[in-house]
């Protein structure tokens, strides 16, 4: 089949984080292998009128970088055969190249293993041998879904044959042919942006929070204490069968659904008390969150879809009582019921990493200090009357507080909210 390209990289800014278009212009380290994760837009560029790119207290040398395309193709590498000597594409040799860095291993072709194999040179496995993800080591977590996942559908395929009187005949409801399994967990530590401390009052707000993987235990400080936060979900469409439950719903949906279930109340029951769901579908174009392709049939919901599926969800895991509460940021944190705890200001945001309210919490104070030059209390005193202040629980402003006050006036405007709505992440309790 000749050379084959691989499916073009998603290249993001290293500053504002945003993802760079195909074919836009972007900007990487001189001299140096190229890598995805050390990239800055043209707008980041130009924005920046010195010789240095600052993001996060860190300053990137303009003349250490070149101007680029995104419109490069990488094409798959190929192997050759030590003994027949011919070619064959390394992903489909199965030949990782990483794991021979040194060039010594030696690599045979099928055609010549079969060879061996017929020579009795070579003994193969045995044909029941089958690595699969029941290889993969088991955790508490994913005991705890498969449990729960398997009781469920045996519960839909007991439903099923009681309501059509006769044996269901989907062998893919039988609990040997789904597996569950953790495979990334890992502990973190992430550090505060300093733009977004300098916007916080003198307030005892972290520099940084240790984590595992979405989760922020009890030894975090407020506000990400006890918390989870889902940012992606990524899926392929090749779930069988294709048919629907006995309410109605695409069995695939109700496998997800009770997986996200499940996972909430293995977080509840270790002490968890708040889950932090982003629900903003992805640009056409952009959906490879985690998986590094889809097949083209698949197609990518709404934002109005993907709030809907996450309400369903949402809405079968309060009938079980594991989520107690539910609500959105916009009503949870830019709303003031008037008490001192309900104070619009940053210092209550959760901080998560390249979360989209901080972000453009930055973006914004950026944007305030260049057009006020700093005069933070007396801007203050232009753009927002007394009763505005009082609406956002602020009754007696202080002097280190304007600046965080006008960051989150306007980031409450209804211009800067995700897809002109106010629902787009939810808070689960």
């Amino acid at each position: 089949m000749e050379n084959l390209s691989f499916e073009p990289v998603t290249i993001f800014c290293l500053c504002c984080e945003n993802p760079i278009k195909k074919k836009a212009n972007f900007f990487c380290r001189k001299g140096e292998e190229f890598d995805a994760d050390q990239c800055f837009c043209s707008h980041c560029y130009t924005r920046f009128k010195g010789d240095c790119i600052e993001f996060n207290g860190t300053y990137v040398s303009k003349k250490s970088l070149e101007k680029k395309k995104n419109d490069e193709l990488y094409f798959e590498p190929w192997v050759e055969c030590n003994k027949c000597k011919r070619w064959q594409h390394q992903i489909c040799a199965l030949y990782n190249k990483k794991r021979d860095l040194d060039c010594k291993a030696e690599y045979i072709c099928p055609f010549c293993r079969l060879k061996e194999i017929e020579n009795g040179m070579h003994v193969p496995l045995p044909k029941n041998t089958v690595f699969g993800a029941k290889a993969l080591p088991k955790t508490m977590l994913s005991d705890h879904l498969e449990k729960r996942l398997f009781e469920r559908l045996m519960q839909e395929r007991a439903d099923w044959n009681y309501d059509k009187g006769k044996k269901n005949p989907d062998k893919a409801l039988a609990e040997e042919s789904l597996s569950i399994r953790e495979v990334f967990s890992v502990d973190k530590q992430l550090k505060v942006k300093k733009q977004f401390l300098d916007i916080i009052p003198k307030e005892n707000y972290p520099s940084e929070f240790s984590y595992r993987s979405r989760e922020f235990g009890s030894e975090c400080g407020n506000p990400n204490k006890r918390c989870v936060y889902i940012s992606y979900l990524d899926s392929v469409n090749y779930f069988t069968p294709r048919r629907m439950t006995k309410n109605q719903e695409a069995l695939r949906t109700f496998v997800y659904h009770e997986i996200l279930i499940g996972y909430l109340d293995f977080c509840k029951k270790r002490g968890f008390t708040t889950c932090y769901i982003w629900s903003c579908a992805p640009q056409k174009g952009q959906g490879d969150y985690i998986l590094y392709c889809h097949p083209k049939t698949q197609k990518i919901p709404t934002d109005a879809k993907l709030r809907e599926w996450y309400l369903s969800m949402l809405t079968k895991a309060s009938k079980e009582n594991i989520v107690v509460g539910l609500t959105n940021i916009y009503d949870h944190f830019f709303v003031s019921t008037g008490n001192r705890h309900s104070k619009i200001t940053t210092a209550r945001l959760p901080y998560f990493d390249g979360d989209y309210w901080s972000g453009t919490a930055m973006t914004q104070a950026e944007d305030i200090e260049e057009k006020c030059g700093g005069e933070y209390e007396s801007t203050l005193n232009k753009v927002m009357k007394t009763r505005s202040l009082k609406a956002m629980g602020h009754i007696h402003p202080s002097k280190g507080n304007a600046k965080d006050i006008l960051v989150m006036h306007r980031v409450c405007q209804p211009s800067l909210l995700p897809s002109s709505t106010c629902n787009e992440s939810n808070v689960v309790k």
